[in-house]
């Protein structure tokens, strides 16, 4: 997809779009933990029920 690869490097290119990222940085949180993985990932409707 020759036309999306090219509109992301012009995103990628802007002022703003490098600002932002250069802003938010800081903001990723770290690596998941096996805990959290269940909890965002092993719920279904029955399992929350419980809680």
């Amino acid at each position: 997809f020759p036309n999306l690869k090219r509109w992301f490097e012009a995103i990628q290119s802007r002022p703003a779009t490098i600002a932002a990222y250069k802003a938010g940085e800081g903001l990723r949180a770290g690596e998941m933990s096996e805990e959290d993985k269940k909890i965002l990932f092993g719920q279904t409707a029955k399992s929350t029920q419980k809680s």
